[in-house]
């Protein structure tokens, strides 16, 4: 995911229920849940691509 130039890898650890999913920072190891993490993400520079 990249976005203000920032890139983000992660990878998906657990989907807890229909839609929510459990993500682990590839850098900096932190799990968090995928809504939280895009939330913010609404900038013309904003790309989630499948890796």
């Amino acid at each position: 995911m990249k976005n203000y130039g920032e890139e983000f890898e992660f990878q998906v650890v657990e989907i807890p229920e229909d839609g929510v999913y459990k993500v682990k920072d590839l850098i900096t190891l932190d799990t968090y849940l995928l809504h939280e993490l895009v939330k913010y993400g609404k900038g013309k520079d904003y790309d989630l691509d499948e890796l």
